[in-house]
Order: C-alpha cells, then sequence, then structure tokens
C-alpha cells in the first residue's frame, strides 16, 4: 500500500541538516521535527514536486512512529489518502513559488521602479548650538535614528529635497526629518511647508536638550498635527533640559524615544515615563561594545519568539529575496550624500542622482543591504528559522552577528 501527501499551499516549510520546520501561514502553527532524516528527505520530495508526492508502506511505517500523519491534521499543514483514491483528488499546487523569479522581476519594473521606496531620512543640517548636547552625542545614527554632531557645519540643498519629493509625491512613504538640531536649519520653516500638506507619514526627530526657547516653540507650531514630532531621551538624564519641553510632551502627537544601554537605564526611563505621564512612548536598546549580555537579554530572540510572530506567505517570499530591515529606505545626509545604512560607504550623492537608476542598482546589485538577508548568510543560512527570524538589522551590522538569537 502506498499514499499520497500533499501539503497545502499556504504552509512554508524549509529543512536543513535533517531538521525541517513546517509553518502555517493562516493560522500561525508549526511543527518543528529535528534531526530526523526521514521527515527531511520527505519535505525535499515535496519540494521538488509542487508540496505534493506518494511514499510507500516502509516510509509509511517511519512516519507513523513521528506521529507525522495526525499532525499534518492537527495543525492543518496538509494531508495524506490511499494512493489509489488519488485520481478523485484535486491536483496541488503552491501559491508563491519561492524560486521563481518573477517577484523580484516584478520589484525591477522600470516604471514602478520608484513604488519600491518604503522611508527616506533626511539629516537637514549635522550641527546644534546646544554644547552640552554635542559632547554627548555617540554615534548612535549607526544603530538607529539619530542626531548627526560633526565639527564641520553643513546643511542638505533644499531644491534636491524637493525634487526628491516631487519624484514620490504620489507614493505615500514614512519621512524622516532630523538633523542635528533641525530648529536651528535655515531650511526648516521651507520642509514644514513642503511637508504639511504632503501623503506622506512624517516624523520630525529632536534630542530633549535641544535648547527649547520661545522662538523654537512657535516653530513647532507651525508643524501639521497630523505629523509625529519624536524626542529623543539618551543617558546620562539632565532633567533640567527635559523640563524644557514639558507643555510639548504633553500634546497630541509626541513621541518620546529613550536609548538605553542597560537595565538601571530602562528602570530611570520607567520613572521619567511615570512622572511626565508619557503615553506615548519606546525603547531603543544601543549596544556600546561592552553591554553583549544586556543584548542578549533584551534583543536576542528564541525559538518560541520566531514562531510566535504569525507572517503572511508573502511575507515570507519576500524575506527570501529581500531584507525588510533595509528595502525601500534611503537616507539622504547633511553632506549630501546618500546612504543605505550608515554602516555601509554613500551610494551616491544627492547633487548627482538619478533616482531610477539607484533603486535600480540597488535591485540589481544580489549583496545590495535591500537584499542581503539570513538565507545567504553564515550561520543562518543553515538554519530551519532562517525566513521566520527577524532579518538583519543595524545591530548585526553593528555587533557583527548574524544570528541574534539562542537557537541551536
Amino acid at each position: 500500500m502506498s499514499k499520497f501527501i500533499t501539503i497545502f499551499p499556504f504552509i512554508h516549510f524549509n529543512t536543513k541538516n535533517n531538521n525541517t520546520l513546517f509553518y502555517n501561514t493562516l493560522s500561525g502553527n508549526s511543527i518543528v521535527f529535528r534531526e530526523d532524516e526521514p521527515i527531511s528527505l520527505l519535505a525535499k520530495r515535496l519540494e521538488e514536486n509542487n508540496f505534493a508526492c506518494t511514499i510507500e508502506e516502509d516510509q509509511i511505517s517511519i512516519l507513523e512512529k513521528n506521529n507525522f500523519f495526525n499532525l499534518l491534521l492537527e495543525n492543518n499543514i496538509g494531508y495524506s489518502i490511499d494512493a489509489e483514491k488519488l485520481q478523485s483528488m484535486p491536483f496541488a499546487t503552491q501559491c508563491i513559488d519561492f524560486k521563481d523569479n518573477r517577484l523580484m522581476s516584478s520589484f525591477k519594473n522600470h516604471e514602478y521602479l520608484v513604488e519600491n521606496i518604503r522611508e527616506i531620512t533626511f539629516y537637514l543640517n549635522n550641527f546644534t548650538t546646544a554644547t552640552s548636547h554635542s559632547k554627548r552625542r555617540k554615534p548612535l545614527h549607526h544603530q538607529f535614528i539619530f542626531p548627526i554632531c560633526e565639527e564641520e557645519a553643513k546643511e542638505i540643498n533644499l531644491i534636491n529635497v524637493k525634487s526628491i519629493l516631487k519624484e514620490v509625491e504620489d507614493n505615500p512613504i514614512i519621512i524622516n526629518i532630523v538633523g542635528g538640531n533641525i530648529l536651528k536649519s535655515s531650511n526648516f520653516q521651507d520642509i514644514v511647508n513642503e511637508l504639511n500638506n504632503c501623503l506622506h507619514n512624517v516624523f520630525y526627530y529632536f534630542h530633549y536638550s535641544d535648547l527649547m526657547n520661545s522662538d523654537n516653540i512657535n516653530l513647532l507650531s507651525t508643524i501639521s498635527e497630523k505629523t509625529i514630532k519624536v524626542i529623543l531621551v539618551d543617558f546620562p538624564f539632565v532633567r533640567s533640559e527635559f523640563l524644557k519641553w514639558d507643555e510639548i510632551i504633553k500634546q497630541d502627537g509626541i513621541r518620546v524615544e529613550f536609548i538605553v544601554e542597560n537595565e538601571e537605564q530602562i528602570s530611570e526611563a520607567e520613572q521619567i515615563i511615570s512622572e511626565f505621564a508619557i503615553n506615548d512612548n519606546m525603547f531603543h536598546p544601543y549596544y556600546n561594545g561592552t553591554n553583549f549580555e544586556f543584548f542578549k537579554e533584551n534583543v536576542f530572540v528564541n525559538e518560541k519568539d520566531i514562531l510566535d510572530v504569525k507572517e503572511s506567505l508573502f511575507e515570507l517570499a519576500t524575506k527570501k529575496i529581500s531584507n525588510p530591515s533595509f528595502f525601500g529606505k534611503l537616507i539622504f545626509n547633511a553632506d549630501g550624500n546618500i546612504y543605505t545604512s550608515f554602516n555601509f560607504p554613500p551610494i551616491g550623492n544627492i547633487n548627482k542622482l538619478n533616482l531610477k537608476n539607484m533603486i535600480f542598482n540597488l535591485l540589481e546589485e544580489e549583496n545590495s543591504v535591500w537584499r542581503v538577508n539570513k538565507t545567504v548568510v553564515e550561520p543562518c543560512k543553515n538554519c530551519i528559522f532562517n525566513i521566520l527570524c527577524p532579518p538583519i538589522s543595524n545591530y548585526e551590522l553593528v555587533m557583527g552577528l548574524n544570528n541574534l538569537c539562542t537557537v541551536k
């Protein structure tokens, strides 16, 4: 007697080194088989044969010992029937072929290249008048959005910024406005006027030690209520400087983001949140080179964390051909240089920009940060969770580790 096995088209499965994962993209249910060669061989056959194959009696008995057939049904992964009944059953096909290049080809369609842009960050300037602020700043912008202070003061070219905004005006994206202190940028009011009536989701970033006086409060009042103003707080915390923002913090559309390096700073941030009644807040762990254990506790993921995140088949397909942490994102620095991440050299300059060509090159180059993902890097390429796992981010680049996890 032989059996016909089929896996439903909404199932993602992956097999590496005799470890096999079956993941239901509709329910989030999963089955993991470790060091199980028969299951691994079956998964490879299923992948090669459009999610369906027949197995003989000797294989059936082995799979039954692993309770495979019952697990298949219980988790809505697929089903098996006697092979003789095969003629009365419909043919099963996969919804999205992960090995098919059509998905990437659609990204490269020249007519729609600009639609690949998801997020643009503009650094209006690279300086601040708050001397205590500039002395305390660390190179945090290599890990997340954070102000930059440099010795040679520069401002971005407003004409070029407007040209870029014109190219993406019909494609609603995220626009981040940051700098050294953007309130000291000569372009600030022009940028605000440009973005107040746009379709984009706009975020303005300020450091809490930026001088907050009546003139700056008036400048802030010109920003549309539809946008989000983000106040960044790092440590050591100076309460007197934060108090200058007290009235602003109570307004709608304000988010406070805390940069934390250890558990003590998390506790201090929680006290600040309570004291100032901050409703919208966020924490950014910062890797300072010595707090690995803190990161292992607060950033690393385990197998349960990975499997608890529900993702669609399309999301998994795109994660196999791209990197969602960076895909569609560009950074325009105050000096005009363009980055995909500050952890890599610039890819161009705003003064010599052909946006469509730049996007096409990022899509075409297999090693571009837009495309490099955990299916092609060590040791993640040998892990069955590589597509489900959080994608490579600036944390991985700064730490020199691709596997910020505890999965063995």
